[in-house]
């Protein structure tokens, strides 16, 4: 009877476990909505954020709110799920810039503040750089 009652234990154990690890795997894996969709659809979402012209000698006022706006978006559409960042990843990097208004930190960079303002654009502008040549290499084939 007590190798019947051992049997019994261990079986129950095993169960549990295999339950355990199907529920951890029914967490990590989407299988609907958003992160599913074809890249067609992801282009069309992609286009309600078309990128930000850059600056010429003729035209050089630049709409920083649609860019940080644009940035943000794509930033979390990429951080959804790893079939969202595989698509959207190369558009967060395509471009290296730093303006007002961006996100710097816990701050948001600003003009007029004179070498500490300066320092600022500069300490982003080099962590842009850091990012794309030294923390994950592959990203710098995604810049323009």
């Amino acid at each position: 009877m007590s190798g019947f009652h051992r049997q019994s234990k261990r079986q129950k154990a095993l169960k549990e476990r295999e339950l355990e690890i199907e529920a951890h795997w029914a967490r990590g894996t989407n299988s609907k909505g958003l992160p599913v969709l074809a890249d067609e659809l992801l282009l069309e979402i992609l286009s309600y954020f078309p990128p930000i012209p850059l600056p010429t000698a003729t035209q050089n006022s630049v709409d920083t709110s649609a860019h940080v706006s644009r940035c943000e978006a794509l930033r979390a559409l990429s951080t959804a799920s790893s079939n969202l960042r595989r698509f959207f990843r190369p558009y967060v990097w395509e471009r290296i810039e730093v303006c007002a208004g961006c996100p710097a930190g816990e701050s948001v960079l600003a003009y007029g503040l004179g070498k500490q303002g300066d320092k600022e654009f500069a300490m982003e502008l080099i962590k842009q750089l850091e990012i794309v040549t030294i923390r994950d290499p592959c990203l710098a084939d995604q810049v323009r």
